[in-house]
């Protein structure tokens, strides 16, 4: 069974930690001047009932640790763009929108990690080794090019790319 009116607003990772971030900045630009309130938790409990507050203070720990953390809502857009450049092999399923929804949450960078993003969307046959028979292995390892090159590094790849940059200078 498939659902058919799937929800059409959906918001990544990215849009939701960019929509936390606002929040906080507005907190502390509007009329919030308690000069003793200095941790982003403090801030949230002057602002936000009780109840919202571990899941805003949770939601916001775990996007800024993420692959997202770096991602702009517009990279996001621009991938679900390029994307959508991707048509399947002949006959085969195109991408839906949750598999595009986890492609920008995940940022996946190899195939195994491709297969994930769209296996946790639902789509179990991808996992399977159905992936290649849908796009082919040289569209897989162009969206994962397409992934990395559109949307931002997290800080722990950019470092690790920064390293490498220079040892490759030094040889």
């Amino acid at each position: 069974m498939e659902i058919i009116d799937d929800c059409e607003a959906v918001l990544s990772n990215a849009e939701v930690l960019e929509v936390l971030r606002s929040i906080k900045q507005e907190a502390t630009k509007s009329g919030f001047k308690r000069p003793e309130v200095h941790r982003h938790e403090e801030l949230c409990a002057h602002i936000l009932p009780s109840s919202l507050q571990v899941a805003v203070l949770s939601t916001d720990a775990y996007l800024e640790s993420s692959n997202c953390c770096n991602v702009t809502p517009s990279e996001v857009q621009q991938l679900y763009a390029e994307l959508a450049k991707f048509p399947p092999l002949e006959g085969q399923m195109p991408l839906k929108k949750k598999e595009l929804l986890n492609i920008a949450n995940f940022r996946p960078t190899t195939l195994v990690s491709l297969r994930f993003a769209v296996f946790s969307a639902g789509r179990a046959d991808m996992f399977r080794g159905q992936a290649e028979a849908r796009f082919g292995d040289d569209r897989l390892e162009e969206m994962i090019a397409l992934v990395e090159k559109t949307l931002s590094a997290p800080p722990e790849v950019e470092s690790e790319e920064m390293e490498q940059a220079e040892e490759d200078e030094e040889v």
